[in-house]
């Protein structure tokens, strides 16, 4: 036995001996740079290019069959400049001998990569410099030789680095310009079915607009090719992007997330995904079911952390404009499900909150080749005015250029057409402008290119209001989008109503109030003017505000009577039971038809206009005294004109009593003067009859003879 087994160590090591042998001696007889030539002719043969090899080729055997390469270049295509098209600094390539001899199992060290540069390039007719090499001689695809039966050899890489790669690319058409240098690319040992590491790491440059981001990338892959699963694991994406067009100058954003992909089961699954940006932090998972199928389902989670919204806009260079509570737009958050298929995407489980307010409901987009949003939300509060523009120190610089502003806003009207959107929106209450408001409801039907359809009910002060707007787009006879508008109010509490509204009270008492109105018009200010329609309001034991019509006639009397004023402590205000008035609006224009007040001791009606564009008013009130007040025997059943002029925010109240006075002085001068005159008279004849004494009768008339009678034949 002993002498077989000598033969065999022999043998061995003989095998040994002629293999280091080999490794020894073939690069000295044996030299590869001869052959850049043949590699050069062949590298034209296949691709059309000029292949140069202008570095050393170096070869090893043992322990490792490698080759080393450095300074190969490939030539443009034509037409594109002398730059090359590729370019390797350095490229080192080693299989380890006595595996692939002995044991089947190809171990592949690891493969190096340095200087790798691709210039790709499109030019102004769009012909790029890359499909040439596809397409050369007009090669068609070969088919593939079918795999040999048996077992494959094992296989395995010890890593693969690649470092100092870039990458740019031109497009002349477009004007784009991207580049993206220092490319590094790393992994760990690669193996089927084993983990992988790989970590990638990169600048990118854009010309259009001018940036420079910053990109590392790092996660390990699985791959089970048998049982088609594919899986992320402890994916970081880390990214950090500068530039004059940047928002703030400068951006960070990163994603965390593990992805797993089972193509057997079409399944997809992204678990523990967080996204961070500007202060913005996102967490969300989400599940796929039948990928590769028609009846994709998508389902998952969203959830934000409590973000300023003021800092996240201002990250990204936008500044958000000054609100009347500087501490408005400072905290926000939302969460929800997320669900979807082929043709939808869907948020349901909707949780937002914004400052103060917090929100609940839903939100989809149906058919995304014809999007429908729908949604429906409800919230509990939500005060408008904190989120309203700081008050201005000149008020009425202000006022009236806000007035200007206001009237001559544009109407989103092509905008407004093209929304296609319906759901609801409930609040539990609201202010604005002062305004309460509670027990909101909207609803929206608004398709596109259609007629959209607004209504709102609310509890407005006690009473009930009820709205309904109707956009109609432009088309057929209409050059113009018509707008609609039809409110009512029912027991509405007019005087805290306008006090929150405008800070003044003209009319209180229980009030009810109708507006049916259409227009048209590119802006606020043109839809005023052509503004049409009617109006009708009634309100119950109120009164007139700012004005004490008793006081008032009781000082004008005085006044022209020569008697001292009156006390003026009463209250400015002249109660009535019933107020009624209705009238129609023309061109912007309100017109009344009908003004009817009732109090306890006058009547009062009144004509005049009422201008919506300019805001003003000129108005004649008639109060006339009725009875219930002995001050006023002189005036009952006359017409006292009170004149109402001025704009809106400071009304001119006056009472045109002298007149009136006047002309029941001169009425009562001659009253005394047919008096005067009478009596005169009377006197006159009783003097004349004293003085001539008594007066013979006159003698009588003569009576001619009647005519007889006719018989009748």
């Amino acid at each position: 036995m002993a002498r077989p087994f000598k033969i065999f160590l022999y043998c061995v090591g003989g095998f040994f001996a002629l293999v280091v042998l080999a490794a020894i001696a073939l690069p000295l007889i044996f030299n590869p740079n001869d052959y850049k030539d043949e590699a050069a002719v062949a590298a034209k043969d296949a691709t059309g290019r000029e292949l140069k090899i202008n570095g050393d080729i170096e070869l090893s055997l043992f322990p490792w069959l490698g080759a080393k390469v450095a300074d190969v270049s490939l030539a443009n295509a034509e037409g594109f400049g002398p730059e090359p098209f590729a370019r390797i600094a350095r490229v080192d390539l080693r299989v380890r001998l006595k595996p692939l001899l002995f044991d089947k199992r190809v171990e592949v060290g690891k493969i190096l990569v340095d200087g790798l540069a691709l210039n790709l390039q499109k030019d102004a007719s769009g012909k790029n410099n890359w499909s040439d090499l596809a397409d050369h001689k007009g090669e068609t695809k070969k088919e593939e030789p079918a795999p040999a039966e048996g077992k494959p050899l094992a296989f395995s890489i010890g890593g693969i680095d690649i470092s100092n790669a870039s990458f740019h690319y031109t497009d002349k058409q477009t004007g784009a310009a991207y580049k993206v240098d220092q490319l590094s690319i790393e992994t760990g040992p690669v193996e089927l079915g084993k983990p992988l590491d790989v970590a990638i790491a990169f600048l990118v440059n854009s010309a259009q607009p001018p940036l420079e981001s910053e990109v590392k990338l790092v996660f390990t892959a699985l791959a089970d090719t048998d049982k088609k699963v594919y899986e992320l694991k402890d994916l970081k994406l880390d990214s950090t992007t500068k530039g004059a067009s940047v928002p703030g100058g400068s951006q960070k954003a990163s994603v965390r997330a593990g992805v797993r992909y089972d193509g057997a089961a079409g399944t997809l699954a992204m678990s523990d995904a967080v996204l961070e940006a500007a202060g913005l932090k996102v967490n969300a998972t989400l599940n796929g079911q039948n990928l590769a199928g028609d009846a994709l389902k998508l389902t998952g989670k969203l959830a934000s952390n409590i973000f300023n919204p003021k800092d996240v806009a201002r990250s990204f260079g936008i500044e958000l404009p000054p609100t009347a509570d500087a501490s408005a737009l400072t905290s926000a958050s939302f969460a929800a499900d997320i669900g979807g298929d082929n043709q939808n995407a869907r948020l349901e489980k909707l949780q937002l909150k914004l400052d103060q307010t917090t929100a609940a409901g839903s939100l989809a987009i149906v058919n995304f080749a014809d999007p429908l949003i729908t949604f429906a939300l409800k919230a509990d509060r939500f005060d408008a005015d904190r989120y309203l523009a700081p008050e201005s120190k000149d008020k009425a610089a202000e006022s009236g250029a806000s007035n200007r502003d206001f009237k001559n806003t544009q109407l989103p009207v092509e905008a407004l057409d093209k929304v296609n959107a319906k759901g609801t929106i409930e609040l539990a209450s609201l202010k604005l402008k002062n305004l309460q408001m509670s027990n909101i409801r909207v609803t929206l039907d608004a398709p596109k290119g259609k007629v959209k359809t607004e209504e709102m009910t609310a509890t407005l002060y006690g009473g009930q209001v009820k709205q309904t707007a109707r956009i109609t787009p432009a088309g057929g006879a209409s050059a113009k989008p018509k707008y609609d508008l039809t409110m009512g109010l029912n027991g509405v509490n007019s005087a805290p109503l306008q006090n929150d509204l405008i800070g003044k009270n003209y009319l209180s008492g229980l009030a009810s109030f109708t507006l049916n109105v259409s227009s048209g018009g590119a802006t606020v200010g043109d839809v005023l003017r052509a503004l049409s329609g009617a109006v009708a309001t009634n309100l119950k034991d109120g009164a007139v505000e700012g004005f004490n019509l008793d006081a008032t006639l009781a000082s004008a009397k005085a006044l022209y009577g020569g008697q001292p004023l009156p006390p003026s402590g009463a209250p400015q205000r002249t109660e009535f039971r019933d107020l009624k008035g209705s009238g129609k609006i023309e061109n912007g224009v309100l017109d009344t038809d009908t003004l009817n007040v009732q109090g306890s001791w006058y009547q009062l009606g009144g004509d005049g206009k009422v201008d919506l564009f300019e805001q003003t008013v000129n108005y004649v009130l008639y109060p006339t005294v009725t009875g219930g007040s002995d001050k006023y025997k002189e005036l009952q059943g006359t017409k006292i004109p009170v004149s109402v002029t001025g704009t809106w925010a400071d009304p001119k109240i006056k009472v045109e009593l002298e007149d009136v006075l006047k002309g029941r002085v001169k009425q009562e001068l001659k009253q005394q003067e047919d008096k005067l005159k009478e009596k005169a008279t009377e006197k006159l004849g009783d003097f004349f009859r004293k003085k001539l004494g008594p007066q013979p009768a006159p003698a009588p008339t003569e009576t001619p003879p009647a005519e007889p009678a006719q018989t009748p034949q």
